[in-house]
């Protein structure tokens, strides 16, 4: 493991299963100290087993959620130096727009923006100090598909 990598810490939403799981595990094969955070306790805890990584349960889209995540991230590793904001809802079996409702949207909205706006606020100011970065993930099924 490269020495300039042996005592960072780096926190992945979504981090329980598909792109999510494999950064975090490539994260973690470099060195890094990983903090898995999901809604999906039973994947992510599969998961961060695997991986040797603490699992934090966390719905991005609340604000407690987010605060409690970053602050156990930061108390487990004395910092944060990478968020990787992955988290999101792309469900293609919603079908075309048309049929998504507006509650399904606004999940979507949650999710997806709210999310990465919520953690990067709350981790900013650890991230600022360790001279770290956070990379945002993004992808979505078309929404006019038939």
């Amino acid at each position: 493991m490269p020495r300039e990598y042996s005592q960072r810490a780096a926190l992945v939403t979504g981090g329980a299963r598909g792109i999510g799981e494999a950064i975090a595990a490539l994260l973690a094969e470099r060195g890094y100290r990983i903090a898995i955070a999901d809604r999906e306790a039973k994947s992510g805890r599969a998961t961060a087993a695997r991986i040797g990584a603490p699992f934090i349960r966390c719905d991005v889209a609340r604000e407690a959620d987010v605060r409690a995540c970053v602050g156990q991230v930061v108390r487990r590793f004395g910092r944060l130096d990478a968020l990787v904001n992955n988290a999101g809802i792309a469900d293609p079996a919603s079908g075309p727009v048309e049929r998504l409702s507006l509650a399904q949207w606004n999940r979507r909205i949650g999710a997806n923006l709210t999310g990465m706006f919520l953690m990067a606020k709350h981790a900013a100011a650890h991230l600022r100090r360790a001279r770290g970065a956070i990379v945002n993930i993004a992808s979505t099924p078309p929404l006019l598909a038939a």
